[in-house]
């Protein structure tokens, strides 16, 4: 299922499509999740949203759990040190239930894009989930824009070890934050009418599962009703 032109139509289908494909992800963490984790959707942690927000409610899974799984091969791989925007004041973000948010799961929209107001709150939603050493992974399927040019990734970071900047030939990109010391950035950039990447979803540091965004993404599609799917990929 290779990703497909969403200029080819208006917000609000993309916006439907959007909403679909969270739930699946959603759906296909609830079965892959290890024990003492959860997922939810749409949640707000105080203040801020995710999509997907993986919550645990066991005992701090211990490092090195996942010892042989290899760390990710992403094509992109940075590390930083200590970036000025984790030493900022701390922002507690906490779950109403208490349980502890561990990760969340962005699926960029083209609200996030379309001024540099909303570009600048994403990023700084990101970064607060960052500073709160809640893992990130961060999906972005739509081109990018005059207030978002070289992604959000370079926008996140303020550190060049970790401001990777999209090409021409990839201008979309799925990256994941694995907070640690130093924090790391994994990256896959990727063109349009390619297929999306299986990226890793951390829970803890050095602990993380493989979510495969193409099965997720293709299963939402074929939600999307056949008149809009032959608007957006015409046979």
């Amino acid at each position: 299922m290779p990703l497909h032109d969403w200029t080819r139509v208006d917000a609000g289908i993309y916006h439907h499509f959007h909403n679909e494909w969270i739930t699946t992800i959603h759906a296909r963490l609830m079965t892959t999740l290890p024990s003492g984790y959860y997922s939810l959707t749409a949640q707000h942690a105080g203040r801020y949203e995710g999509d997907v927000v993986a919550m645990s409610f066991g005992t701090k899974t211990p490092r090195g759990t996942t010892a042989t799984l290899p760390r990710p091969q992403t094509k992109v791989v940075r590390q930083d040190g200590a970036t000025s925007f984790r030493r900022q004041r701390r922002i507690e973000l906490r779950h109403v239930s208490d349980d502890r948010i561990v990760s969340v799961i962005e699926i960029v929209s083209d609200g996030n894009k379309s001024s540099s107001h909303a570009a600048k709150t994403f990023v700084s939603k990101a970064q607060t989930f960052l500073v709160n050493q809640i893992h990130l992974l961060v999906v972005d399927p739509l081109p990018r824009t005059t207030k978002v040019p070289d992604g959000f990734q370079a926008l996140i970071a303020d550190d060049e070890a970790t401001a990777y900047a999209l090409s021409d030939d990839e201008p979309f990109a799925a990256f994941a934050y694995e907070c640690d010391n130093p924090l790391r950035l994994y990256l896959e950039p990727f063109a349009l009418r390619s297929e999306l990447p299986v990226m890793p979803l951390f829970l803890e540091p050095d602990f993380y599962i493989n979510l495969d965004l193409e099965a997720a993404y293709g299963a939402a599609w074929a939600m999307l009703p056949e008149r809009w799917r032959e608007i957006v990929a015409p046979s």
